[in-house]
């Protein structure tokens, strides 16, 4: 099992979607080039089983884990709401609703 930490919002530090998206559709994604480093980790590198840190900059939202393989799918994407084409179902193991900060406020997604 790997723990990881990663940003859910489409470069927009205040988007404050993630809670919802993670209500909504149990899931996690991003978006960029297939070549991009963060994408091999989302798509090769991260498994089943692994735990996940979602936070907006250095304030956690929610800690999950991962339960399915990455999917590209243009089809399912609302750009106004699940802007990610890339994309893992998740189960919420729990919400950060008193979480300190994370101190680690850069990057989309890193190993943690």
């Amino acid at each position: 099992m790997t723990y990881w930490h990663m940003q859910l919002h489409p470069d927009e530090q205040h988007w404050g979607k993630e809670k919802e998206v993670l209500e909504t559709l149990s899931i996690i994604g991003l978006g960029g080039e297939k070549d991009s480093l963060k994408v091999i980790q989302f798509e090769r590198d991260m498994r089943i089983g692994d735990i996940v840190l979602i936070k907006r900059g250095a304030e956690s939202i929610a800690l999950v884990e991962v339960t399915g393989d990455c999917e590209y799918d243009e089809d399912k994407v609302d750009w106004n709401f699940d802007w990610f084409y890339y994309r893992r179902a998740v189960k919420v193991l729990a919400f950060a609703d008193k979480m300190p900060s994370f101190p680690q406020p850069r990057m989309t997604l890193q190993k943690a």
